[in-house]
């Protein structure tokens, strides 16, 4: 029981951290647009100096680095989480075949994007970070390509461990009805006025 405990911890942490990454990311898009929105005296006069085109550029290529380690850094944190999860549900449930799949699908969905999908658009991005929006056009489709790729597979893993939560909360509770109605028919067997039963 303890193990399934830690194993919805583990799962928690997982699923939070990938919505908390997200809204990071959402976040670090839009920081070049609220910067230049109210800069203060002295990024004012730096903007009026190389152009409010240029600054845009620069704080997006800023933003998008920060986005780029990010997502690298956190996709192996992923795996990490992913390996410790399957290892502990694998204890937890004595086998159970549909939670070991669920977990494995997601450990399974990080390993692509980790390794096939975030390497392309990490590539990818550097070369489009300063381009002028009509340069390097099959580069940007491509880019979207791999950005609507990885938004799906995200999505498909956020879903796949929100059934896996229930899951295994479904199975906690069906677990404890069990014991009880055990401890309860050892209780009867065990009731004084059954001596005759235990001899």
């Amino acid at each position: 029981m303890a193990t399934r405990r830690i194993s919805l911890l583990v799962l928690g942490v997982w699923l939070g951290t990938m919505l908390l990454v997200a809204l990071l990311a959402a976040d670090n898009f839009n920081s070049p647009a609220r910067a230049l929105r109210s800069p203060n005296g002295r990024v004012l006069a730096e903007v009026k100096r190389i152009g409010e085109p240029q600054a845009r550029a620069f704080l997006r290529f800023h933003a998008a680095s920060i986005n780029r380690d990010l997502f690298e850094r956190y996709g192996y944190a992923e795996i990490a989480l992913g390996a410790a999860l399957f290892l502990l549900l694998l204890f937890a449930t004595s086998g159970n075949r549909l939670i070991l799949f669920l977990s494995s699908v997601m450990l399974l969905l990080q390993l692509v994007l980790q390794f096939a999908i975030i390497p392309q658009m990490g590539g990818l991005s550097r070369g489009l970070d300063l381009a002028g929006a009509a340069e390097m056009l099959p580069e940007r489709r491509s880019f979207s390509g791999y950005h609507a790729a990885y938004a799906v597979l995200g999505s498909l893993k956020l879903l796949i461990g929100i059934a896996l939560a229930v899951r295994l909360v479904a199975g906690g509770k069906r677990s404890r009805l069990r014991n009880d109605r055990v401890r309860h028919q050892l209780d009867v067997v065990d009731h004084p006025d059954h001596r005759h039963v235990d001899g």
